[in-house]
């Protein structure tokens, strides 16, 4: 790639100072007394000017799977992205996984023990050296996604607010969470044999939300809230949610 560039610097310069970047020998006179055969005129010349040479774009660098350690105690790792999704196994701190990617939304991450097991962490437990948004998407392999977006009144796409997903009551109540990302969509992964009907429940707004400022204090001291504060749907679902923050 050098070599390429410094030879196109040469030619740029011997162009500009008005030197031919070619010479071209002088052809010698033709010794026969007979007249020349007649040649005709070219009607127009090769330009001298070479063309320009476009610049090669780099190639974006490969994704390479990396190592980070978890930072809390007794960490599960599930067969999915997503709290209803089977427990494969609980690692204490400071274990040490190989990432592979992310999960739509950022919330949870692709992973591998060093046994070779691959599963799913929630992404909060580990404190990254490379940035979440460096990371590629993995898709799931035999999950159902319930995905919903807010918005404000004015068509402002809001983040950081959670909303869990619930069927049944008191110990036996199965839920599974999910959060706002910054394009004001969530993107909540459950198993495909959870079936019948669920409640979709605002339940917090997180720091990060760009409802907040940098002091975890609701902009302008007006909070909002969910409209509606809750929803029910019927599995399987594929219809988008739809909520306005007001």
């Amino acid at each position: 790639m050098k070599a390429i560039a410094i030879f196109v610097i040469m030619v740029g310069l011997l162009t500009a100072c008005g030197l031919p970047v070619f010479q071209q020998g002088t052809p010698s006179q033709p010794t026969q007394t007979s007249p020349p055969p007649q040649v005709s005129s070219p009607t127009s010349l090769p330009s001298s000017t070479p063309e320009p040479t476009a610049t090669p774009t780099p190639s974006p660098t490969p994704f390479a799977p990396f190592e980070a350690a978890v930072i809390v105690e007794q960490v599960n790792v599930r067969s999915g992205p997503g709290y209803l999704f089977r427990i494969q196994d609980n690692v204490a701190k400071g274990t040490v996984f190989t990432i592979h990617g992310q999960s739509l939304g950022g919330e949870w991450l692709s992973i591998e023990t060093s046994a070779g097991m691959k599963g799913w962490v929630f992404t909060q437990l580990f404190d990254l050296a490379v940035p979440l948004g460096d990371l590629p998407i993995i898709q799931p392999q035999n999950v159902q996604l319930i995905t919903g977006q807010v918005q404000d009144p004015q068509g402002r796409l809001i983040s950081g607010i959670q909303y869990y997903l619930t069927q049944g009551e008191g110990l036996r109540a199965r839920r599974t969470d999910a959060m706002t990302d910054a394009t004001g969509t969530f993107y909540a992964f459950m198993p495909l044999t959870e079936s019948g009907t669920w409640l979709v429940v605002y339940t917090a707004v997180a720091c990060t939300s760009n409802t907040m400022d940098a002091d975890c204090n609701c902009l302008g001291g007006v909070c909002g809230t969910s409209d509606p504060l809750e929803t029910s749907i019927t599995l399987p679902w594929d219809d988008p949610l739809l909520f306005t923050w007001k």
